[in-house]
């Protein structure tokens, strides 16, 4: 039988804290019928993406005007180049899908227990993710068409497939749905999300025990090569698909930037984020637990990861948005076409480094002093992590609708910038938490019960993806 250790003690304490009062109110809002049974501080590093692509979205859609602080002596601190990669606050939710997600299954394989039966876990995938998304496409192709998106990219043949592709989480597959509808250009992220459900029950196995040693090398090489034969290769197959598929719309380069960002090239963040929740899940059991193990997943550890992350973060954020600013790699072709050192390592190290950093910080926060889990617990922080999901979904096309707004118009860089971030956060929020309460808070309950009913534990939900790069209008 498992061991129980301070790790598993740890992650009963973690679970409460919130200060009591404020854990009922955010509990009775999120499930009713009682503890959904996450973890406040994974809630809370959730609120941080949010807010990262929010951030993103309205700076971007303001014309990314410059971010400057006066500083005493003259000096200035400019935000812009942070600002830009603030976009890498999907590979967080990526790297957070992993580590969630694959809980249920590294648990009961320590646990010597059977795993849980696929065609349930998938349902509640489904059933958890599923129905706040099709409800959302269905109102913003309806209420926005053709105000703020083409008719004929809803209402024609390939119209109708992009709708189709939307709706069966296939836009990967479909470079016309890729970023068909403007206003909703992120959907696309679910897509990956939901390949990765697919795949979840049979990949995570390869990371069982100590073969995530082996799977998680691996993974970051497939990435590279994938990425490598995107750019340089497969020149037959783009050159038909895009020559004789009915794409001739498109550049060749077009349609390789497509390509690297098929599901392929986010392996490495879900395989970092299985990896972690492997050692953390192994820390909790006390399995097999040499010393130099539990050394090395202490608090000391556990703090210095999460510094560690940090320091890589914003070492990251400053390089590469420095670099995409400086070379206007907001459009990809300008670093898709150049082979310049700059534009090659942006082109293969644009997520790879991010999904490291975040992984750290999870892993840090996880492993780390309480009070790393206190301050990522915060009642407002967990609120925004709650309704995640629902600012995601709704966050772009609400902004797109305030920038129609005509009073808009009369505003020019920073003014409209704290135009659109002010009134397109009070209305997101408003709307989010109503459409939490009567849309995805149902679906999430729902989901529930099918776990229930199998006596299998409840899968805590990953957020999809938030943001389309560098290379869509809005980015």
């Amino acid at each position: 039988m498992a061991r129980r250790t301070e790790g598993d003690v740890a992650s009963k304490t973690d679970a409460r804290t919130v200060a009591p009062g404020a854990r009922t109110w955010l509990e009775r809002f999120r499930d009713p019928e009682g503890s959904s049974g996450t973890l406040p501080y994974l809630d809370g590093i959730r609120a941080f993406a949010v807010l990262m692509i929010f951030l993103r979205h309205a700076w971007g859609l303001s014309g990314s005007p410059p971010l400057v602080i006066d500083l005493p002596l003259g000096m200035k601190l400019g935000f812009s180049s942070v600002m830009t990669m603030f976009s890498s606050g999907v590979d967080l939710f990526f790297v957070l899908s992993g580590f969630l997600l694959a809980r249920g299954f590294l648990r009961a394989d320590f646990q010597g227990l059977p795993v849980p039966d696929t065609r349930r876990y998938l349902l509640q995938r489904i059933l958890r993710i599923g129905p706040p998304y099709w409800i959302a496409l269905a109102l913003i192709v309806f209420l926005f068409t053709p105000s703020l998106i083409r008719g004929e990219a809803v209402y024609s043949w390939k119209g109708a497939e992009s709708v189709l592709s939307h709706v069966f989480f296939a836009q990967m597959l479909n470079i016309d749905a890729f970023g068909s509808f403007n206003i909703a250009a992120p959907f696309w992220t679910i897509s990956i999300e939901m390949t990765f459900y697919l795949l979840l029950p049979w990949m995570v196995r390869l990371f069982f025990g100590q073969r995530w040693l082996v799977s998680l090398p691996i993974s970051i090489v497939l990435v590279l090569g994938w990425l490598f034969t995107v750019r340089y290769g497969l020149d037959d197959f783009v050159l038909r698909v895009v020559g004789e598929a009915g794409l001739g719309g498109y550049d060749e380069q077009v349609f390789r930037f497509f390509l690297s960002h098929a599901f392929p090239a986010h392996l490495f963040h879900f395989a970092v984020g299985i990896t972690l929740c492997n050692l953390v899940v192994r820390r909790e059991l006390g399995w097999r637990s040499s010393r130099m193990f539990q050394s090395l997943t202490g608090k000391r550890a556990g703090l210095t990861y999460f510094l560690l992350g940090l320091a890589v973060l914003v070492f990251w954020l400053k390089r590469h948005g420095s670099a995409s600013l400086a070379n206007n790699w907001g459009w990809p072709l300008n670093y898709m076409t150049a082979e310049t050192y700059p534009a090659l390592e942006y082109y293969f190290l644009e997520e790879i480094p991010f999904a490291m950093a975040y992984g750290l910080l999870i892993l840090g926060a996880s492993l780390g002093p309480e009070w790393i889990r206190r301050s990522l617990s915060t009642p407002v922080l967990c609120f925004f992590g709650v309704i995640g999901y629902a600012v995601y979904l709704l966050h772009m096309p609400l902004m797109y609708h305030i920038k129609s707004i005509p009073w808009m118009s009369l505003l020019v860089g920073s003014e409209y910038f704290a135009a659109l971030l002010g009134t397109s956060s009070v209305a997101t929020l408003i709307l989010s938490v109503g459409f939490f309460v009567a849309v995805e808070r149902p679906s999430m309950l729902m989901a529930r019960r099918v776990g229930r009913r199998s006596g299998e534990p409840s899968l805590s939900p990953g957020m999809g993806r938030a943001e389309v790069r560098a290379g869509h209008p809005h980015s």
